[in-house]
């Protein structure tokens, strides 16, 4: 399957403890030069503890965010470094749904309205809102009487159908999902996976799912892409990365998803040491080494390149599995 969307050495830093009238004097690293892509009809996982430069990741390929550095290159174009004026059409081919749907939900809007919304702002012919509208209800299973109701009248897992409702009212091509799930019970995540599911097999689209629940990812993706402080530790299709996976972070990450059987020796949980570092002062080397029982003097000097085999499988170690 073809890449839609191809990110190459994605950067991103955020200035902080700036001088009066000056040029700061530290950086946050937030995202590192990342670098994957997104195949179609797929669903590309983004995982990592809190801090680890995933949601930035989707911000910015959305352009919510401007990159310091790097290409995004979606149907052969480069949408990093594009002006405002631009970014118009590159929005109503990326969409975004964000974690939590009563921040991203106007409260004082209808469905109608919030559906609507897109549809105004993308001109689309007015003839052409309600059968869209009465679709799009359908799509994420809402009754149609549904549409003059506010969002406080619904519960979470309703909120959320209607916030991806909206990211598909104009048929994009991408949509990135930022912790969809991670606010709701457990038996209404099952319902939005499954209905994730069958969108993207009846549409085609392709999806960027972000998340630190790694049981949830195993269940959805095709492909999965591991940071830790920004950087790339491991990347490779879902079934390769969850099997075999070579990186100490992944391995770590994997042993963390609980298990209804008892544990093998070889599949002990592994407790990370210590906390996550600061992104503004992140260790040399290996970002990981602070906390890797496999690090040695090499990985203090020397960041581990990201390689990777025929199985496109790609690990950032100087000792993999």
């Amino acid at each position: 399957m073809r890449e839609v969307l191809r990110v190459e050495g994605l950067t991103k830093h955020f200035a902080i403890d700036k001088r009066l009238f000056g040029q700061p004097r530290k950086w946050v690293q937030a995202v590192d030069n990342v670098t994957f892509g997104v195949r179609g009809r797929g669903t590309l996982a983004i995982v990592g503890e809190s801090g680890s430069g995933k949601t930035t990741v989707g911000r910015t390929i959305a352009r919510l965010l401007k990159p310091s550095s790097g290409r995004i290159l979606f149907d052969g174009n480069d949408i990093a470094q594009i002006d405002e004026r631009s970014l118009r059409g590159v929005r109503k081919e990326i969409q975004m749904v964000f974690q939590n749907p009563n921040a991203s939900l106007n409260p004082r809007m209808t469905v109608r309205q919030l559906l609507c919304e897109p549809l105004i702002v993308h001109q689309w012919p007015k003839e052409e809102h309600r059968p869209r509208i009465e679709e799009l209800l359908e799509t994420v299973g809402l009754p149609h009487s549904y549409v003059d109701r506010y969002p406080h009248e619904f519960s979470g897992g309703q909120r959320q159908r209607i916030a991806i409702a909206r990211a598909l009212a104009i048929r994009p091509k991408v949509i990135i999902f930022d912790e969809p799930v991670s606010a709701l019970d457990v038996s209404v995540q099952a319902q939005i996976i499954q209905l994730l599911d069958r969108i993207q097999a009846d549409t085609g689209l392709a999806s960027i799912f972000i998340s630190h629940d790694l049981s949830v990812v195993r269940a959805i993706s095709d492909d999965v892409v591991v940071l830790y402080l920004g950087k790339v530790m491991e990347a490779g299709p879902s079934r390769e990365l969850f099997g075999s996976p070579r990186h100490p972070y992944t391995q770590a990450l994997i042993s963390a998803v609980p298990k209804m059987h008892k544990r093998k020796s070889q599949d002990a949980r592994i407790v990370l040491k210590g906390d996550l570092p600061s992104p503004a002062n992140p260790p040399s080397g290996c970002r990981f080494r602070t906390r890797c029982w496999k690090a040695q003097d090499i990985c203090a000097t020397k960041a581990p390149e990201l390689e990777g085999d025929a199985k496109r499988h790609f690990v950032a170690c100087h000792f993999p599995n």
